[in-house]
C-alpha cells in the first residue's frame, strides 16, 4: 500500500469517527430535550391539577357557607341576623358563580351540592351561625391565598386576587356584625 492510500484511509476513518461522535452527541442532546419537554409537561399538568383541586375545594366551601346561611341564618329569630344572612347569601352566590365561571373557562367541572357539617352542641343558633360562616370564609381566604401563590395561570391568579380582596372585606364585616349581634348592641354597621 502506498503512503497516499494509508493517509487517505486514516483520513476516512477519522472522518467516520468524527461523524459518529457528532451523531452520538446530537442523540444525547435530543434525549435531554425530550426529558426537558416531558418535565415541563408534567409540571404543567401538576399545576393544572392543583388549580382544579383548589377551585373545586373553594366551590365546596362556598356551597357550605350558602347552606349554613339558608339553614341557620334565615331561620334566626333575630331580624338583623336574617338581614345579614341575606347579604351573605347574595355575596356567596356571586362568589360561587365567579368560581364556576373561572373553572369553566379552564374546562374544570364543578358539580354536586355538599351538605354542611353542623355541630349541635350549642343551643345558641346565632352564635353557631356566625362561627360557621366565619370559619368557612376563613377557609375560602386561605385557599384563595394558596391559589394566588401557587398558580401559573394568569386568569386564575387574577380571579384569586380580586376574590381575596372581596372575601377579606366580607370576613371583616362578619366579625364586626358578630360582635354587635351577640352583644345585643343597637349600633349601625358600616
Amino acid at each position: 500500500m502506498s503512503l497516499a492510500n494509508k493517509q487517505s484511509q486514516k483520513l476516512l476513518i477519522s472522518q467516520f469517527v468524527f461523524t459518529v461522535l457528532i451523531c452520538l452527541s446530537s442523540y444525547k442532546k435530543e434525549e435531554t430535550k425530550t426529558a426537558d419537554i416531558k418535565r415541563h409537561v408534567q409540571n404543567f399538568r401538576n399545576s393544572k391539577s392543583a388549580d382544579a383541586g383548589n377551585l373545586v375545594e373553594l366551590a365546596r366551601i362556598s356551597k357550605q357557607t350558602l347552606e349554613t346561611n339558608k339553614e341557620l341564618g334565615l331561620e334566626s329569630s333575630n331580624n338583623r341576623v336574617i338581614n345579614f344572612s341575606t347579604v351573605i347569601i347574595k355575596n356567596q352566590t356571586e362568589f360561587l358563580e365567579e368560581i364556576t365561571k373561572t373553572a369553566s373557562s379552564k374546562l374544570i367541572i364543578i358539580n354536586g351540592i355538599f351538605k354542611n357539617e353542623k355541630s349541635t352542641d350549642t343551643l345558641n343558633k346565632d352564635a353557631l351561625y356566625f362561627d360557621l360562616i366565619e370559619r368557612n370564609i376563613e377557609k375560602e381566604i386561605s385557599l384563595l391565598q394558596t391559589i394566588k401563590r401557587e398558580t401559573t395561570d394568569k386568569e386564575i391568579s387574577l380571579f384569586a386576587f380580586t376574590s381575596l380582596q372581596k372575601q377579606n372585606r366580607i370576613l371583616e364585616i362578619i366579625r364586626r356584625f358578630k360582635l354587635i349581634i351577640l352583644n345585643n348592641e343597637n349600633t349601625q354597621i358600616k
